[in-house]
């Protein structure tokens, strides 16, 4: 027997009213809801050759694109966040994909699931060249990709750097590192580029800055050891840059800061006494690290809603509308893991 509407508002637990509403794109239920009702009408076979209802289900729904990482990290729930809250307001659902299970995303899109697509974070070069072609619309947040031409809305992470080694240039210190994983996205490598362009203003030229650079800077893969808090293979890679520590880092993120400010305190430095820390994105790791990180906020809820927002007027304008990168600017937040030098 083919499945009913109290078939499906059974095993949602709801009322055959609000699966009413729902499958005809009605107001009275949310838009979680709604999407979670056609998710169960699809998988229960109810929405098998009922073309009406097959093309509000595509016609209203968002893929939310990102790795299980992400999904779960405290910097993009609240960009995740952002997106439903907007979803809600123009009355289209979210669909969540992990990019780390691409035949499933694959087969939804080929069944037309999608009106478009949003891709959060890091994503792999080929990947999004892949979405792409298949000629939904698709926007990137946090993400840039270099071989098609995509709507993004990222941070404005090379000023954010720039301005934030500045600061610590006007304060009195004269050497400054970079610790992160500069390669593994490209948040890393703009901030990289931004802490770059600092050191080239502050001493004057692009020789003295890559010196610095090369020798105060903790760089290379060590997002894994970020990801994990290997605090232990951190102070490993400080000790083997003992002769060469600065008097402040720039890190890539709070979380690299965080694990930095562990592995220094360790091995018996100050902070910010004999080394200071500056972050990046203003997640609660940095008010919950001693002490609280001075870091750069970025407007993470925002970037969701902006993306959301595009991604309306992208489909509205039927794909016709210029590719725009939406870029969110930071302000330095002054806490207490650094300090005036003069």
């Amino acid at each position: 027997m083919k499945p009913s509407m109290k078939d499906i508002a059974r095993e949602m637990h709801v009322s055959i009213n609000a699966v009413s509403l729902a499958l005809n794109n009605k107001p009275g239920v949310s838009a979680k809801m709604r999407g979670e009702i056609f998710e169960c009408a699809q998988r229960m076979g109810y929405l098998q050759g009922k073309a009406k209802f097959q093309n509000i289900y595509a016609g209203k729904r968002i893929g939310l694109f990102v790795t299980q990482k992400n999904f779960t990290s405290r910097f993009y729930s609240r960009v995740i966040s952002g997106i439903e809250q907007e979803a809600i307001k123009e009355n289209y659902s979210i669909l969540t994909r992990f990019l780390d299970n691409p035949e499933q995303w694959r087969a939804d899109i080929k069944r037309d699931f999608f009106r478009g697509i949003l891709i959060i974070g890091v994503a792999e070069e080929e990947m999004m060249k892949e979405i792409a072609s298949y000629g939904i619309p698709v926007i990137l947040v946090d993400e840039k990709c270099y071989s098609v031409q995509l709507d993004s809305v990222v941070t404005q992470n090379r000023i954010g750097t720039f301005d934030a080694v500045t600061y610590l240039q006007n304060q009195g210190y004269r050497t400054v590192g970079f610790f992160g994983d500069y390669a593994f996205s490209h948040s890393n490598r703009e901030r990289f580029w931004g802490y770059m362009e600092a050191l080239t203003r502050g001493l004057g030229s692009v020789s003295k800055a890559a010196q610095m650079a090369v020798d105060y800077s903790i760089v290379g893969e060590i997002n894994d050891l970020i990801i994990t808090r290997d605090v232990e293979a951190i102070e490993c890679l400080i000790r083997q840059h003992e002769k060469h520590l600065p008097e402040a880092f720039q890190c890539a993120n709070d979380e690299s800061a965080a694990t930095l400010n562990l592995a220094l305190k360790n091995l018996g430095y100050r902070i910010p006494e004999d080394i200071s820390l500056i972050g990046f994105d203003d997640s609660d790791v940095g008010t919950i690290v001693l002490p609280k990180l001075t870091t750069l906020h970025v407007q993470r809820k925002r970037m969701g809603m902006e993306a959301l927002q595009r991604m309306v007027m992208r489909i509205q304008h039927e794909n016709k509308l210029p590719v725009t990168e939406i870029a969110l600017p930071v302000n330095l937040v002054i806490r207490d893991s650094t300090y005036k030098k003069r």
